[in-house]
């Protein structure tokens, strides 16, 4: 992470696992290209936001590391016909989380995408099971997919 000397504006990056940089001149594979691009930002709680780009191989998940504490992971499946098309899962360690209708893997199919980030924990830090309690908004994941 870089500061500023004024400490107004911060650059963050997140830790990826996706395919080098010179990547991008790869050749196709059955007349499409072996790779993709997905244009990120998210807030997680009181962190700060971070924004960044990964080329993705285009049959693999592509993994984004939001946060190392909590450890929060947004994994990308795109469809390898249409990229634009996939699914989104999350995997938090500490508070058990979701996205959108608070489930861990949903679908995205929109030029951009809005994905909420929830969290389960209990405002004490317990988490109960078989009890109700309320989920509250940890923050949010936006994205763009970039054949």
């Amino acid at each position: 992470m870089l500061r500023s000397p004024l400490g107004s504006i911060t650059i963050s990056t997140a830790l990826v696992t996706s395919l080098p940089a010179f990547a991008k001149d790869l050749p196709s594979v059955e007349g499409r290209p072996s790779h993709y691009t997905v244009q990120f930002g998210a807030t997680i709680g009181k962190l700060e936001p971070i924004a960044g780009e990964v080329l993705c191989a285009r049959d693999r998940d592509c993994e984004i590391l939001l946060a190392f504490v909590p450890r929060i992971t947004i994994r990308v499946r795109a469809d390898p016909d249409n990229v634009r098309y996939g699914l989104v899962k999350i995997d938090c360690a500490d508070p058990q989380c979701a996205l959108d209708l608070q489930e861990r893997e949903v679908s995205y199919g929109s030029k951009v995408n809005d994905l909420p980030i929830w969290t389960g924990q209990g405002q004490q830090g317990v988490r109960h099971s078989l009890v109700w309690h309320p989920w509250t908004l940890l923050g949010r994941f936006k994205f763009v997919i970039a054949p």
